[in-house]
């Protein structure tokens, strides 16, 4: 998704949206699963859970901020 929007705004239409690279955050979110994920008790599994909901909440805000830098690409 971040590749495409950066491709749009290089070519020059949707200069003014407001899109943030959330790359860094989700690696970030996804080495905390794969540290947790290792150990079997109760309070991983919850940690593990919490970072997921963090991943999705990410990506939806992702996906509505592309959606909207394509709108105005299209303008």
């Amino acid at each position: 998704m971040t590749r495409l929007v950066k491709k749009v705004k290089d070519a020059g239409m949707a200069v003014k949206s407001k899109f943030q690279d959330r790359t860094r955050s989700v690696k970030k979110r996804i080495l905390n699963i794969v540290k947790f994920a290792h150990n079997r008790t109760n309070e991983a599994k919850e940690n593990v859970r919490k970072t997921v909901k963090e991943l999705v909440e990410i990506a939806k805000e992702c996906i509505t901020l592309s959606q909207q830098s394509f709108r105005f690409g299209k303008v």
